[in-house]
């Protein structure tokens, strides 16, 4: 009985600190995502705006666990289509053009927290964290990038090119060792041949620092 009431305040607090975070997120990622949209788009930035219902949650921890529970999704709480989701990554991505690298770092953990599979959003924030000088961040981004795709060889570059930036060559080659391990298990796959070219031009980059 003890035991059961550990996990489930546990999972209280689990919950707690997502709708939290997502909210934090909210405020500040999503934002800048939709002032960009209306600077430079002709799209009705209204149909990329959350539900007012899904934003009612996030000061509802049970109905926002209750809906999470069901097997849905942020996006799906708030109404974001596909569509508005690629909208809101081109906007990211404007922002890294720019160079406004803390404001595209706000606007990819916004697109991570309602896109979590996408694992462009995932190399798109580890990139502002890099450019954020928050190697950390870029880390765990990367990681999650290439966990989500590791077939991509953008994952890989960015990561080894990270650790280059640190200094740190041996880091950098284990990156790119990894996803030889991968080329190899799956060497079969259409994508392989072009993964392994991407990889060994990258340990020829780092052969030459």
């Amino acid at each position: 009985m003890v035991k059961d009431t550990k996990l489930a305040a546990t999972e209280e607090k689990r919950m707690n600190d997502a709708m939290h975070l997502f909210r934090d997120s909210y405020n500040n990622g999503y934002k800048i995502i939709i002032e960009e949209l209306k600077k430079n788009t002709q799209d009705n930035v209204k149909a990329y705006q959350a539900k007012a219902d899904g934003l009612k949650m996030l000061d509802n921890p049970q109905a926002f666990k209750k809906f999470l529970a069901e097997g849905k999704s942020v996006s799906d709480m708030l109404g974001f289509s596909p569509e508005s989701i690629d909208k809101f990554y081109e906007a990211a991505h404007h922002l890294m053009a720019q160079k406004r690298f803390k404001e595209a770092k706000d606007a990819f953990f916004f697109l991570v927290t309602v896109a979590p599979q996408v694992s462009e959003c995932w190399l798109g924030l580890g990139l502002a964290y890099g450019q954020c000088k928050e190697a950390e961040g870029a880390i765990q981004s990367y990681l999650r990038a290439i966990a989500l795709s590791p077939h991509k060889a953008d994952g890989y570059i960015a990561f080894a090119r990270l650790f280059t930036a640190l200094n740190d060559i041996p880091n950098a080659q284990k990156v790119c060792d990894i996803g030889m391990s991968f080329v190899k298990e799956h060497e079969k796959q259409a994508w392989a041949q072009e993964l392994e070219r991407a990889l060994k031009e990258t340990r020829q980059e780092l052969s030459r620092k």
